[in-house]
């Protein structure tokens, strides 16, 4: 497979073509990237030729560039754009391929006979938009781009540091000015007269002449744009982001709409006021809001109601903070469809994660064998066309192609991991070097799922990173223990021998919904007993303790310990919240309403007497500590379990 452009360097058509050229599967392309004349060298192409099989330069001679690219025997050719250089242009009028395809990168057809195919996107396009393609339409379910934010910006420069106005809303175009047709002069103006203190903040194009035809045009006809529409100078990458982050809103240019910048303004949740047009090429914004599934988006119904509804999305602070809100929790769906392998996924920890891996757009596997995972876990999402379940163990060779690796697999309650504990160890030995060596082959980046077992039954307290443990080799829960410890260490040793990008998390104990009824784990165990009438049973005289962290704090912790950069780990998560067993269970009986008994029992071999993390780390590196109170989150669990249970 071949992409061809002039443009495949720091560009729109660089930027949204980069991901396919990393990330086409090999095992089925082999991909030359071909420039064309006319393009320059800088870092965005230095990833693209890496990434690349085969990198070849045209010569600018087009009979000449014409008789290299038939010797390149491609099967497949695939032009970024066509219609922003005129090499490439007219190096399409020639079939060098068996298949030719061109997408968006200048969103028109480009009327050749020689391109079989238009890639678009479905939500873009509107009814019967086939008859304005020569090209055979492919209405795609997603934008067709592998796009990943360029910079985002880790702090943002005040207005006056970025040569904005310190007073009034700022109104953001900053696109390639032969963009602005003559309709939108009158929305712009009416926007200025009704928003008296407002600023439209344009960029000055790269071409002088642009600027200056558009300002004459104003002076003609709207000459309040020349005073209050303010032109900035190009700038690099990261001061246009933080320009972006300091727009109240962002003004999609009708006929002829958003792009790139769109993607870009997406970083910071900047919203977009936007009206449909007749085709693909002004339809881009509203047909990702409608993709996304973004409430009350600022989408016109027509040209004329575009400036009012400008106006009041600008105005209303809550509106904007409501849209900004969506548009971040939405844009991983919109950067990326990384493919994510979640092996235990159909567990209770591995089911949440996929829940919201699913739910962020990513494209998940979800391995498990179904010993201790439930099909019902993930039910709701079978079917769903970004998620995919698979039943294989995972102490066997598993030969997929993924980005992520979220290693979770493996029982973890001391009922499950001792029933069988040599398919214990394996799980977590085998397992890990099975994943590890997937991880290497693909590039993939790999997160294990450590525990807090690791510390044994501690002597230090609270537990850091740096602890050691104290650990019983040869006890009923050394197969769990000495197991995660053992994949700890071939993770670190993969990651110093071989380089695969790893991270390690020590969870410790986790409660919430699709938690096993018989699994054995205390709060699973109160919260049956007290449904039911049973008596609690208490090991030992109640007073070891734990710290109970919430599910859903526990996935966020994972999600952002797997997309940090510079910390592998190990990074403890949990809650420090400390109690006693004790503590616990009548806390249960009150939010039960249950009259349970407390029964004691002996304490088993080697159960820890005090378990609670020190979550520094997790603080400094991550941003991240628990929010759910145990009440809450007891709440949710016992409502799970009286459900599961069918109790009134």
């Amino acid at each position: 497979m071949g992409f061809v452009s002039s443009l495949l360097h720091a560009h729109t058509i660089g930027k949204l073509t980069q991901g396919y050229v990393q990330c086409l599967d090999r095992s089925r392309f082999h991909v030359t990237v071909i420039h064309a004349p006319g393009g320059r060298r800088d870092k965005v192409r230095d990833v693209i030729d890496t990434a690349a099989d085969r990198v070849v330069e045209l010569p600018n001679s087009l009979v000449m560039a014409w008789r290299s690219m038939a010797a390149l025997q491609l099967d497949v050719l695939y032009y970024p754009d066509i219609g922003m250089v005129p090499f490439t242009y007219f190096l399409a009028y020639a079939r060098l391929a068996p298949v030719q395809a061109v997408s968006w990168g200048h969103p028109v057809t480009t009327g050749l006979s020689s391109l079989d195919y238009f890639l678009s996107f479905d939500a873009a396009e509107p009814e019967g938009a086939e008859a304005a393609y020569t090209e055979r339409l492919v209405r795609l379910q997603r934008p067709p781009t592998y796009y990943q934010p360029f910079f985002r910006p880790e702090r943002v420069l005040p207005r006056d540091a970025l040569g904005l106005p310190d007073h009034g809303r700022l109104y953001g175009c900053p696109q390639s000015l032969f963009k602005f047709h003559p309709d939108f002069d009158a929305v712009l103006a009416e926007i200025l007269a009704r928003d008296p203190d407002g600023w439209i903040v344009a960029v000055e194009g790269s071409k002088g002449f642009f600027h200056e035809r558009l300002r004459a045009r104003w002076a003609r006809h709207f000459p309040v744009l020349t005073e209050r529409v303010l032109f900035l100078p190009r700038m690099p990458q990261d001061r246009f982001m933080m320009l972006l982050a300091n727009m109240d809103v962002l003004l999609d240019p009708p006929h002829f709409g958003s792009g790139n910048t769109f993607y870009e303004s997406m970083v910071s949740g900047v919203p977009s006021v936007t009206w449909p047009g007749a085709f693909m090429r002004g339809r881009i914004v509203a047909g990702t809001y409608r993709w996304l599934g973004i409430d009350n988006p600022p989408v016109a119904a027509c040209l004329g109601d575009y400036a009012a509804l400008a106006v009041r999305v600008a105005a209303d602070v809550s509106w904007r903070t409501s849209l900004r809100t969506q548009l971040l929790e939405k844009a991983p769906r919109l950067f990326n469809m990384t493919t994510v392998l979640v092996t235990g996924g159909a567990g209770f920890l591995g089911s949440h994660l996929c829940e919201r891996l699913v739910e962020r757009g990513n494209e998940v596997l979800c391995v498990d064998n179904f010993h201790t995972g439930s099909k019902d876990n993930v039910k709701h999402l079978i079917g769903l066309p970004n998620f995919e379940l698979i039943r294989h163990d995972v102490w066997l060779p598993l030969y997929l192609e993924v980005d992520r690796v979220f290693n979770m697999a493996c029982p973890a309650s001391p009922i499950h991991y001792q029933r069988d504990p040599v398919a214990t160890v394996k799980t977590s030995v085998l397992g890990a070097i099975n994943m590890l060596g997937l991880a290497k082959r693909c590039g993939a980046r790999i997160l294990q799922a450590s525990t807090s077992e690791v510390y044994g039954d501690p002597q230090k307290h609270p537990q850091p990173e740096s602890y050691w443990g104290h650990v019983n080799p040869n006890g009923p829960r050394a197969c769990y223990d000495e197991g995660k410890r053992c994949a700890e260490t071939l993770f670190f040793d993969y990651h110093r021998q071989h380089g695969v990008d790893i991270r390690v998390v020590r969870i410790f104990n986790t409660y919430g919904p699709r938690m096993h009824p018989n699994d054995g784990r205390v709060v699973s165990n109160f919260i049956v007993q007290a449904l039911q009438g049973k008596p609690i049973t208490l090991y030992g005289d109640g007073g070891q303790t734990r710290s109970f962290c919430y599910v859903d704090d526990l996935v966020e912790g994972l999600l952002r310990m797997m997309e940090q950069e510079g910390e592998i780990g190990p990074v403890n998560l949990g809650n420090p919240a400390e109690m006693t067993i004790r503590q616990l269970a009548e806390l249960i009986c009150e939010l039960t309403g249950s009259a349970s008994r407390i029964e004691y029992r002996p304490l088993p071999q080697d159960d820890p007497v005090q378990r609670q993390p020190n979550i520094e780390r997790a603080r400094a590196t991550l941003d991240w500590s628990p929010g759910v109170s145990l009440v809450d989150g007891l709440r949710e669990t016992i409502a799970y379990f009286r459900s599961k249970l069918q109790i009134a």
